[in-house]
């Protein structure tokens, strides 16, 4: 009975321990996948005659991960990510029904952010946001469904507000350049 018990346990242990860095069924190199177009002309996914439903990897030739993308029934769909060659995230978003959708984002290499983003059904929305290397806020505007409307603030490096824009329904209707009045 002791030496049940103890089989039994070294059987648990062994199996909470296993490598769990192994790639999912789910996950896939690009070279495994083949591109064909659809009738209406987008491009889908194929795993050994199947459409692709999972993550597709891409490295740089030295190794280094380069991409990650999920598709589902050969579609882009869900999150992709872009990677500098020092792991640093680069960009990241998601699509849905094969549109851009939700936040995007964008980083410099040295991990400082540069774009904040939105994206609804494929169309601009919402506040967009951008930043300098050195963090400093550079741009602020805003959208509705892929037209600007409200402000459009842009500051200098010295974090100085420098432009001012606003639009209605896409249209400018005043600006004012801060950077002329100053001393």
């Amino acid at each position: 009975m002791k030496y049940l018990f103890s089989l039994s346990l070294l059987v648990i242990l062994l199996s909470c321990n296993s490598n769990t860095a192994q790639t999912s069924d789910k996950e896939t190199s690009y070279k495994n996948l083949e591109f064909k177009d659809d009738a209406s002309g987008s491009s889908l996914a194929y795993k050994e005659g199947q459409p692709f439903t999972g993550t597709a990897l891409s490295n740089y030739p030295t190794g280094e991960k380069y991409m990650s993308q999920e598709y589902v029934d050969g579609k882009k769909e869900g999150q992709w990510i872009l990677f500098y060659k020092n792991g640093q995230m680069q960009k990241r978003g998601s699509t849905k029904n094969g549109k851009e959708q939700g936040k995007a984002n964008e980083w410099y290499e040295n991990g400082q952010m540069k774009y904040d983003q939105n994206y609804v059904d494929g169309k601009k929305d919402g506040k967009w946001l951008s930043w300098y290397e050195s963090g400093v806020k550079w741009t602020s505007r805003d959208f509705e469904m892929d037209v600007l409307n409200g402000k459009i603030l842009v500051w200098d490096t010295l974090e100085q507000l420098a432009k001012e824009y606003t639009y209605q329904n896409g249209d400018l209707v005043d600006k004012i350049m801060h950077f002329e009045n100053r001393d």
